[in-house]
């Protein structure tokens, strides 16, 4: 996947049910999605979303169709290509980085989770340029210092693993300062699947639609923002469909 232009920068995200609600209260993001040049679906709510506004099903069609949605999933294909999970993302890009001896700046995640995940990647992609992984910091009084790192080191990749909308935000009003930087990417929490912190959901849920499932039974602490992503968004997008 040719992630980075040398011409121009490139913006890239992996918009969710979440992100597409906080977008709705928060003009800044949705500002910051409207310019990515790709947007790519990292949520079975959009899929499905995108489904019924492609063929205008009825509500209660449409409620059908979500509740079925194991059986049904394979089916939502047909207005979106596909969901496309920031983890896969994160791994293609960083392949192709190698390939094309492209350098990557590594920034966010908790506890050396930046750190760890350019070890385990230093072992997957021997050849891949990591020239920083640190967690910085998402506030504005520290954005001078994580600038002077990055241009120190003068990546041309730079990930972002502050979660939504802070790593957006931060890519908004930061992005032009780092002059070798020519792609970026918010990736939430991939670091913690990279680096082994959390266990990504089997294929098997994942196929199904279901890694919402096995992130609640690994963090019930999530159950708010899953609650938000399965239940409130479709009530949402119904309500206010064209």
């Amino acid at each position: 996947m040719k992630f980075c232009n040398t011409t121009q920068h490139n913006f890239t995200a992996t918009p969710n049910a979440e992100i597409i609600l906080e977008a709705q209260k928060n003009p800044k993001l949705k500002e910051y999605l409207q310019k990515c040049e790709l947007n790519l679906a990292d949520s079975v709510s959009l899929l499905w979303a995108a489904m019924v506004q492609k063929y205008q099903w009825s509500t209660s069609r449409a409620l059908t169709e979500l509740l079925l949605l194991p059986i049904r999933k394979h089916t939502w294909n047909k207005a979106l290509p596909e969901q496309v999970c920031g983890s896969d993302i994160f791994y293609d890009i960083c392949a192709d980085a190698e390939k094309r001896n492209k350098s990557i700046f590594l920034l966010g995640g908790q506890d050396g989770i930046a750190k760890q995940t350019k070890i385990v990647f230093q072992k997957k992609y021997p050849n891949l340029n990591i020239v920083g992984a640190t967690p910085g910091s998402p506030q504005k009084k520290d954005d001078k210092e994580i600038i002077e790192q990055i241009n120190s080191s003068k990546p041309n990749i730079l990930f972002l693993a502050y979660g939504c909308p802070k790593q957006e935000l931060w890519i908004s009003r930061n992005v032009k300062k780092c002059p070798s930087v020519k792609a970026t990417m918010g990736v939430g929490g991939t670091f913690d699947f990279v680096s082994g912190k959390i266990k990504r959901a089997p294929k098997g849920f994942r196929t199904m639609g279901l890694e919402w499932l096995w992130r609640l039974l690994l963090q019930p602490s999530r159950a708010k923002r899953i609650f938000r992503a399965i239940f409130v968004f479709p009530y949402v997008f119904l309500r206010n469909r064209n």
